[in-house]
């Protein structure tokens, strides 16, 4: 024990020497007029307490506030140390601003429901803090003199019968956690992951928004997270280990004005492109992830399509029958819907009614957005239907027609050519709408867009990039579309009368 505290007095003394801050007085700013903090995190409490007046702005994670800084559109942004360093290294118009604000240490968050577990990690994390292997994993990751980091093999366990240790992780907070080479590393990764080959555990990584760890965490989507600051409200949701990394919290700010400040930073933004591509899509060949979060992308938009219409058409079946119990549930069943945001929607169903069950993010979004699909569509499929004449249906029936053929060979087809234009703006409207499932630790496009950006960071190009790709995509579905409905509009085609040719 007296070891383990000279060690973290020890370290956190480097730290102070690290940033030229006094430890016994903060050298904070008087004045702070617009400040960034990120969602869920402790400086999101410490600047309402400490910070009233400020016109605070939050963001989903550090790489966003610090693009907001460097835009000028922010005077100063709130971050742990460790993240702070790191940004300050890559982005020089960024500096300190302040001393430490707070003695806040990181600890690894464990599941409430399994204690057993949380005994078995502390007893690893206590050793490791007692015999230096703590000191060794921090110094490979944390470099006074800017350094390169020192990357270690650590061993992993290739029982495919092991027991999966699930981890909720940030993949934007680097030295502690970010995404290389198609892999997950960092100080936090490192220690989780020489602690599960201990414990006899394969590692399940979840990439999440730091807001949503604690919750992921009491609705059994994960079992543990590191690099987590115990809190008395956290502390009712989850078990906590020991402290073992001091982390306190700084302001930073932009020395340098924004991006258009000036004719030379625009010339110099256009000059750069090409390097910007390089680093975007070639470094570590990124484009892999930008691959993998567009099959994602795809995957989720046309699977929630299909299974969206055949559910739009049940509930439309549903809405005009005559048994009015079923017209009362299809009726209430879309203003649920369509009243709900699919954000929210994603995350009661992620966490509140999949919460305890072992299914994959995947299913769950394309669950969500079929259902999100269905009730917009059955709404088309019934304008459409109302739109035909009646006169024509019982034409039909006069004629001999079952209502099935009169439904195909007359409803359909004409209900088709109200039904497309409404409905290809919907589908297109719903690939867009795809962005958000990273909420629930999806790696599509956007979230590769984010994962770049961490790496990168400058905001511009991978930004730029992505929104294309959506428009390529997008652009793609809308042709697909054009050709279905040109096909199916009697009045667009060509009609073309058996043996007689048309001559110029």
């Amino acid at each position: 024990m007296k070891r383990r505290t000279v060690f973290m007095v020890g370290l956190l003394l480097f730290l102070f020497a690290m940033s030229g801050c006094v430890a016994e007085k903060a050298d904070v700013p008087v004045e702070v007029s617009r400040l960034g903090v990120m969602v869920g995190s402790t400086n999101e409490k410490y600047a309402k307490e400490h910070y009233p007046n400020a016109k605070t702005e939050h963001f989903n994670n550090y790489v966003d506030s610090s693009a907001a800084l460097r835009a000028g559109k922010l005077d100063y942004a709130m971050m742990d140390y460790a993240s702070a360093l790191n940004f300050i290294k890559y982005n020089p118009g960024l500096k300190l601003a302040s001393g430490f604000l707070t003695d806040e240490k990181y600890c690894i968050g464990i599941n409430k429901s399994k204690p057993e577990l949380a005994e078995k990690i502390s007893g690893v994390l206590n050793r490791y803090l007692s015999d230096d292997t703590m000191d060794e994993i921090i110094s490979h990751w944390i470099k006074e003199d800017g350094s390169d980091y020192t990357f270690t093999d650590v061993p992993k366990m290739t029982n495919a019968d092991a027991p999966v240790l699930k981890v909720a992780t940030v993949s934007s907070r680097e030295p502690t956690a970010f995404f290389q080479n198609g892999q997950f590393t960092g100080m936090e990764i490192e220690l989780i992951e020489r602690i599960a080959y201990e414990l006899g555990y394969k590692i399940e990584y979840q990439d999440m928004d730091f807001s949503a760890m604690v919750t992921a965490m009491g609705s059994g989507k994960a079992d543990v997270c590191t690099a987590m600051y115990k809190t008395p409200e956290r502390a009712e949701k989850i078990l906590f280990t020991a402290p073992y990394f001091p982390n306190p919290q700084v302001l930073i700010t932009n020395t340098e004005k924004g991006l258009f400040a000036d004719g030379a930073k625009i010339t110099e933004l256009l000059s750069g492109i090409g390097q910007s591509f390089h680093r975007t899509f070639i470094v570590e060949n990124r484009w892999t992830l930008v691959l993998s979060g567009l099959r994602l992308t795809v995957l989720i938009s046309l699977l929630s399509m299909l299974l969206g219409s055949l559910l739009g058409a049940l509930v439309c079946i549903m809405n005009r029958g005559k048994i009015k119990f079923l017209s009362a549930v299809a009726k209430l069943y879309i203003r649920i819907i369509q009243g709900m945001p699919i954000v929210v929607m994603l995350m009661i169903f992620y966490y509140v009614l999949f919460g305890n069950v072992s299914i994959d993010a995947v299913i769950v979004a394309i669950i969500v957005f079929s259902l999100n699909f269905s009730a917009y569509t059955s709404e088309m499929f019934r304008t459409g239907v109302n739109a035909v004449d009646k006169g024509q249906l019982e034409a039909a029936a006069a004629s001999g027609f079952s209502n099935l053929q009169s439904f195909f060979f007359i409803t359909l087809p004409q209900a088709a050519r109200h039904i497309i234009p409404v409905y290809k703006g919907e589908f297109i409207s719903m690939v867009k709408m795809t962005s958000v499932v990273g909420y629930i630790a999806i790696q599509d496009l956007t979230k590769a867009s984010d994962i770049i950006r961490s790496r990168t960071y400058e905001a511009f190009f991978p930004l730029i990039a992505t929104a294309l790709i959506y428009f390529a995509i997008t652009y793609l579905f809308i042709l697909i579309l054009n050709i279905v409905e040109y096909k199916i509009d009697p009045k667009r085609r060509q009609r073309m009368v058996k043996g007689v040719r048309v001559h110029d």
